[in-house]
């Protein structure tokens, strides 16, 4: 057996292996990114629903102060 012969199969594995982590190692990068996205995401979420929530109020209030009005007149 030469050693082209011999030594290739485990040329192409390491090869391969290393390839596999260098994807693995960008699945990992972004996997970071996305967490990230998302989290920054859920900040988002929860600023808008406090910011719905106190128009929610802020009309409730509204109504209810014209209501006052309406019936004090």
């Amino acid at each position: 057996m030469s050693p082209d012969q011999s030594g290739g199969g485990s040329f192409m594995k390491q090869f391969f292996n290393v390839k596999e982590t260098a994807d693995e190692l960008d699945l990992k990068k972004e996997n970071a990114e996305l967490k990230t996205k998302v989290e920054n995401l859920e900040k988002v979420i929860e600023d808008l629903k406090e910011k719905l929530n106190l128009s929610k109020e802020n009309a409730i209030d509204s109504a209810e102060g014209e209501n006052f009005v309406q019936h004090s007149s």
